[in-house]
């Protein structure tokens, strides 16, 4: 809430505003597509095959390269050039927030200590 919002990916391709959302904010940039800050869940895309970055400014965003439409994406992989990419990407464009949904698995990347320590969190 209250962060924009750069969709990568969005059912394993890019995400095309609607008439409507350009009108509320929302900006393309090359197949990058950016929501105005978001203030409801309901302002965003039903997820799929996704990539969402997020950001506290839309300032200077550029299009991003998405991975979740790799097969078998991982971030996690080791000695993976796709997955080298992804973090070069990352630690270039310092997004708060990375989620990701592609086959198998789901990720989230965060520079937000707490929210790190609640999904990290193990339960007893």
């Amino acid at each position: 809430m209250r962060r924009f919002v750069a969709i990568a990916s969005c059912d394993s391709g890019s995400y095309k505003p609607t008439e409507e959302e350009f009108s509320t904010g929302w900006t393309q940039h090359g197949t990058l597509a950016v929501s105005p800050r978001i203030s409801a869940v309901s302002q965003l895309p039903s997820p799929g095959f996704d990539e969402w970055y997020v950001y506290d400014s839309n300032a200077g965003l550029a299009p991003h390269q998405n991975f979740v439409n790799g097969f078998q994406f991982s971030a996690l992989a080791t000695k993976d050039e796709f997955t080298e990419k992804f973090w070069k990407q990352v630690v270039e464009l310092q997004p708060l927030h990375v989620l990701g949904a592609g086959l198998p698995s789901l990720f989230v990347v965060t520079r937000d200590e707490v929210i790190f320590k609640a999904i990290t969190r193990t339960k007893s």
